[in-house]
């Protein structure tokens, strides 16, 4: 097959998220099971074609306001109007992709929901090329919560709309963000199948003598949405009873409120109840973030809200025990093998905290549980399977006129 895949984000130079991480590794995973890839992904520098290994990238900038000159940065000079951004975006991507396409056709071409990047390519007028859209959170889905602060959008949620509706197949990588997508746009039907997102990290058993008592939390400092503050606290009421125990933090710090940054806060927390046994990295790459998840014990991660997990299950295949919240896809990702603590409730991370520390016994169990378990569910070939036979079924009902 020929296939396109259309992101926003694909490294390095847009290797912002999870997105990017997906991404690259679906592509050259595609690439191994010898099928023709391109990607179409967004320019901060300038546009260009770069190879990327076997993968064709088509690095396209928008035309700021959709009408003057190509422009660079992550907003494209757009950073007021969103919802004229995406729509540059999606256009320009469009028109980048029409051009290949009629240069050397494509079989499928795969997209994000997330800011509608594939809508106008997904209604191409005639065209012979089946389309999927792939859930990885829309911008109007974590507007509409509250998780972030960005501006609410009445583009962007036409857009996501449209990229949703239009596509000849739909796949979540979760059954918790499908239920959030039939609560943010209603009328959207359901997924027309769930598979997990490719996790960059295989299952690797370390030797738990070289595991240290070190608790982690990694992503981004968002106070509404990835809540370090929360894995701070937590440990700054257990320091006390577990002395040998230390902390780090790995991820970019965002602001608190006009006066202090999330990681001062979370400073602040630790810094009379464990005063030298914390630390903060900043932004890591990832093998730097591979090496702490194969030194640490436990990971406390207490999103208010996860489309998928992909920390959680990365922690997993490096022996290292995730603490994560309910009502979240970490909870459908991690099962049996994680610790799973009441959404935002403080006191419950807590006593799930200390439970873990108090038992090595109970902790040597979870570690086991979670290679078997990161082993059956990210196995990329069984993932890959599923996905060439949703994209096998896709073009064929699309040539057959269905």
């Amino acid at each position: 097959m020929r296939i396109a895949l259309i992101t926003r984000e694909y490294p390095p130079e847009t290797g912002w998220g999870g997105i990017a991480t997906f991404y690259h590794r679906f592509a050259h995973a595609l690439c191994e099971q010898g099928h023709d890839v391109e990607v179409f992904a967004q320019a901060v520098t300038s546009p260009r074609i770069e190879m990327d290994g076997p993968v064709m990238i088509h690095r396209f900038m928008p035309r700021r306001y959709l009408i003057l000159k190509r422009c660079g940065g992550d907003l494209a000079g757009m950073d007021r109007h969103l919802g004229i951004f995406s729509t540059a975006l999606a256009w320009e991507a469009t028109r980048v992709f029409r051009k290949r396409h009629r240069e050397a056709p494509f079989d499928l071409v795969e997209g994000q929901e997330h800011l509608g990047l594939n809508a106008f390519i997904n209604v191409i007028p005639g065209r012979s090329f089946a389309t999927v859209t792939r859930y990885h959170t829309a911008y109007h889905t974590f507007v509409r919560r509250e998780l972030v602060d960005w501006p609410p959008s009445g583009i962007i949620r036409r857009l996501e709309r449209w990229s949703l509706t239009s596509a000849d197949m739909r796949i979540s990588a979760s059954r918790f963000i499908d239920d959030a997508v039939q609560e943010d746009f209603p009328g959207v039907p359901r997924a027309d199948a769930v598979v997990p997102l490719l996790s960059p990290l295989d299952v690797s058993r370390n030797d738990d003598a070289d595991r240290e008592p070190l608790i982690l939390f990694v992503g981004r400092f968002v106070p509404n949405h990835k809540r370090p503050h929360l894995a701070a606290e937590a440990f700054a009421r257990v320091a006390a009873d577990a002395p040998d125990w230390t902390m780090e933090f790995a991820g970019p710090d965002y602001p608190m409120n006009s006066e202090q940054t999330v990681w001062q806060v979370c400073e602040q927390l630790l810094a009379q109840a464990a005063p030298g046994r914390y630390t903060h990295h900043g932004s890591l790459p990832p093998e730097q973030v591979e090496a702490l998840y194969r030194k640490a014990s436990i990971i406390i991660i207490p999103s208010r809200f996860e489309s998928f997990g992909l920390v959680a299950l990365e922690a997993l295949a490096c022996g290292c025990v995730p603490i994560v919240s309910d009502n979240t896809a970490m909870a459908e990702a991690v099962g049996d093998a994680g610790v799973v603590f009441r959404n935002g409730d403080i006191d419950d991370l807590e006593s799930k905290l200390r439970d873990l520390l108090a038992s090595p016994h109970r902790l040597a169990e979870r570690r086991a549980a979670g290679y078997e378990h990161v082993a059956r569910v990210t196995d990329t070939a069984s993932l890959m399977e599923r996905n060439l036979a949703l994209f096998e079924q896709v073009i064929e009902a699309k040539r057959g006129g269905a």
